[in-house]
């Protein structure tokens, strides 16, 4: 799926692009937009105090607390109105490459967009898709 580029933003999915690229499609701004809001503690951010899941803390906390983690992705990213839907889910990484894999399909202007993250205490959170 090809978006257009509405308007460019610096390249920062976890992390700020050493040389201040900027990205080069909607596509590419909505992914570095869903790994924020995953990373983001609620609260944390004072242009939007309602927007966040914490996800480390959820992937380092209780099992009951894993077992809602897809709800809170699902909620918080619904709340994007790019995103016309929203499926998470969270599982233990049989490969071990990573503690957990995590899914997030979203449907955006009638395309199911497929991404998926690992997470290791190591590494913390990698988007590995698109």
């Amino acid at each position: 799926m090809s978006l257009p580029l509405t308007y460019p933003d610096l390249v920062c999915d976890v992390d700020l692009d050493p040389f201040g690229n900027e990205t080069t499609s909607d596509l590419q701004s909505l992914v570095q937009d869903v790994t924020h809001v995953l990373v983001e503690t609620l609260g944390s951010n004072p242009d939007d105090p309602d927007r966040g899941v914490g996800i480390v803390n959820y992937l380092s906390g209780t099992a009951d607390s894993l077992r809602g983690l897809p709800g809170v992705i699902e909620e918080q990213l619904g709340r994007d109105d790019r995103i016309t839907h929203v499926d998470a889910s969270v599982e233990a990484d049989s490969t071990r490459e990573f503690n957990y894999i995590i899914k997030v399909n979203i449907a955006v202007s009638g395309t199911i967009i497929d991404l998926q993250y690992g997470y290791s205490d190591a590494a913390g959170l990698i988007n590995m898709a698109p």
